[in-house]
C-alpha cells in the first residue's frame, strides 16, 4: 500500500502597515505581496530558500501540513498562477486548526511551547516588517532562513506528535472550511459602489451637525470626528456628562447617547456617524477584497476555544455582517448567488435548545 510522506511547509512574505492581511484579506494580500522564502521539513529532509528554487516535485500526492493552511494554500495557488510548477498534494492539513481543536494555543509559538516544550523566537518576524529580503545583509538573510526553517520544523513536530488525537471528521470540517473560504462568495459590485457613495454622503451630512468636525487642531490637522477630547469639551459646554466609554462597539455609549440626544444635537450626530462609519468599513472591505467579483474570506475553525464554534478572521467576519440596513444599505444583500445558483435558508430552528438537549 502507498503511504504518504508528511512535509511541513511555511512561507515568508513581505508585510507592512498597508500590505497586510488585516487590510487586504488573505486572497488580495497574497496576490500583491512578495513571497521571498519557503521552508519545507520532513523526518529526513529540510529545505529553505526562494520559492522559485524549491524542490516542489517532492510534494506531489504527499501530505502537506502548515500552521495556518488557509494562508499557505492561498500562497500555493498564487504561485501556481504565477507559473511555478507546484504539484497538487494528496492531503493538506492545518496544524493550527488541530492545535485549537485539542485546546492548545492556536499560534505556532504558543502551540510549540505547550506541545513540544520548544520556545520559538518571533523577533525575526517583527524585524522583517517593511523590509525587503533582497536588501538584507548576508547575516540577516541567514537569520531569516534559520527562523523560517525552525517554524516548519515546529509545525512538523506538532503534527506528528498530536495528529492521531484529531478525529477524521474534524479534519474534514477543517479542510472543508479552508476550501469554502478560499472559493469565496459572489458579490454585487454595483450595489457595493452605490452603497459607498450613499454612506459617504450620509457621513458628510452628519458632520455638518458636529461642531468640531471641520475644525483644525493646533498642528493644522482636521480634528477627528471621534475625538473623545472634543466630545468631552462640547459636553461640558452643553452641561451634560461625557460618555464613560467611546469604544467602537460600546453599549454604554449608545445608552449615553439615547439619554442626552435631545439636550445637544451633536450627541445623536456622533452616534449616527459612528454607525455609518462602521458600516462603511464593511462596504470598503467588500470593495477592496474581491477578485473579479468573487470575495474569498477567512473563518477560524474552533475560533472560540471552549465551544469550538467558528469565529471571524483577518478583519472581516463573514458570519456577523450587520443585520439591520442603515440608510438603505444592506450589507448582507451584497452577497449574491453565482450564475445558475440560488440561495436557500438552511438553518435549524431553535438550534441552541436542540444542541443543548443533544
Amino acid at each position: 500500500g502507498f503511504s504518504m510522506k508528511t512535509f511541513a511547509a511555511d512561507f515568508e512574505t513581505y508585510y507592512d502597515n498597508d500590505v497586510s492581511i488585516k487590510n487586504l484579506g488573505v486572497a488580495r494580500y497574497v496576490r500583491e505581496t512578495e513571497h521571498y522564502m519557503v521552508s519545507l521539513y520532513s523526518d529526513d529532509f529540510a529545505w529553505v530558500g526562494r520559492p522559485e528554487d524549491a524542490p516542489w516535485h517532492l510534494l506531489k500526492d504527499e501530505r502537506v501540513v502548515a500552521h495556518n493552511m488557509s494562508f499557505e494554500l492561498a500562497v500555493f495557488a498564487e504561485l501556481r498562477r504565477r507559473g511555478l510548477p507546484i504539484p497538487f498534494f494528496g492531503e493538506a492539513h492545518c496544524s493550527a486548526n488541530m492545535a485549537a481543536f485539542l485546546q492548545y494555543p492556536r499560534d505556532l509559538a504558543g502551540a510549540s511551547q505547550e506541545i513540544l516544550g520548544i520556545e520559538l523566537e518571533k523577533a525575526t518576524r517583527n524585524f522583517m516588517k517593511g523590509k525587503k529580503f533582497s536588501d538584507l545583509s548576508a547575516d540577516d538573510k541567514m537569520r531569516v532562513a534559520r527562523y523560517a526553517l525552525l517554524d516548519a520544523k515546529a509545525c512538523y513536530g506538532i503534527w506528528q506528535k498530536e495528529q492521531e488525537k484529531w478525529p477524521a471528521h474534524e479534519r474534514a470540517v477543517s479542510d472543508h472550511t479552508i476550501q469554502m473560504c478560499a472559493e469565496g462568495v459572489q458579490i454585487d459590485r454595483e450595489a457595493v459602489a452605490a452603497a459607498e457613495q450613499k454612506l459617504k454622503r450620509a457621513l458628510f451630512d452628519c458632520e455638518q451637525l458636529i461642531p468640531w468636525a471641520n475644525e483644525l487642531d493646533a498642528k493644522g490637522k482636521d480634528l477627528p470626528v471621534t475625538s473623545p477630547k472634543q466630545l468631552a469639551e462640547h459636553c461640558r459646554r452643553a452641561n451634560i456628562p461625557p460618555p464613560s466609554s467611546t469604544a467602537v462597539s460600546s453599549e454604554e455609549f449608545d445608552q449615553w447617547a439615547e439619554e442626552y440626544a435631545d439636550r445637544a444635537p451633536f450627541v445623536a450626530a456622533v452616534q449616527n456617524w459612528r454607525s455609518l462609519n462602521r458600516l462603511l468599513t464593511v462596504v470598503e472591505a467588500f470593495r477592496d477584497r474581491h477578485i473579479q467579483g468573487v470575495m474569498p474570506y477567512s473563518l477560524k475553525y474552533c475560533g472560540a476555544q471552549h465551544t469550538g464554534r467558528f469565529s471571524g478572521d483577518s478583519g472581516w467576519n463573514a458570519q456577523n455582517l450587520p443585520k439591520k440596513p442603515l440608510e438603505g444599505v444592506d450589507a448582507r444583500g451584497f452577497i449574491i448567488p453565482r450564475d445558475g445558483c440560488k440561495f436557500i435558508i438552511s438553518d435549524y430552528s431553535a438550534i441552541e435548545t436542540r444542541v443543548l438537549a443533544w
